[in-house]
């Protein structure tokens, strides 16, 4: 019985979607470009599959963002449109985007920031994440796409933020809990 528990524990976790950053607090908005802003990740020791990639909504957010994961020479490896018109203000919206991170692996994360539209969070926010990555520095360019030219500094700041969600992995923890997985 307990075996077919865990089982059928880690099955429905597969077709979950895990997002990778949460409790954000944000700093300073900010709406100036052209940029891409995010930040410079490295992945733990397992591999990551991605099912999307997000970016911060802040109040009054409604422009499409195209978010990018490049690798650390420059080619983006997968990018997505993230629709802001009807986000929640404080919460993140995603776009769809299929890519497996390898492990133990840094990646710049960014968010195409036109100029002039909606806000986006300058690199005094705060923000919690599962261990599937840690944020690295801050980054930045003023190409889009971010394909060269990016500049990376703050340790453990993000601009945006912005965010993936995946599936397979570290998974959140629920509040209060000593963490996954749980076996009955």
């Amino acid at each position: 019985m307990k075996a077919l528990i865990t089982s059928l524990f880690f099955a429905a976790s597969a077709f979950s979607q895990t997002p990778w950053m949460s409790a954000v607090t944000p700093g300073n908005s900010r709406n100036d470009g052209p940029y891409a802003a995010g930040m410079k990740l490295t992945t733990g020791s397992v591999p990551i599959s991605l099912t999307g990639l997000g970016r911060f909504c802040f109040a009054g957010n409604s422009a499409i963002h195209t978010v990018y994961l490049v690798s650390l020479s420059g080619a983006v490896l997968v990018s997505a449109p993230v629709h802001m018109a009807g986000c929640v203000p404080g919460s993140f919206a995603y776009g769809p985007a299929t890519f497996t991170l390898a492990p133990n692996t840094s990646y710049y994360l960014l968010s195409a920031e036109p100029g002039g539209g909606d806000a986006w969070g300058d690199n005094t926010d705060l923000f919690t994440t599962t261990a599937a990555a840690v944020v690295s520095t801050n980054a930045y360019t003023t190409t889009i796409p971010p394909t060269q030219g990016i500049n990376a500094g703050g340790t453990h700041y993000s601009y945006g933020p912005v965010s993936f969600q995946y599936t397979g992995g570290p998974a959140a923890a629920p509040a209060g809990s000593p963490g996954f997985p749980v076996v009955y």
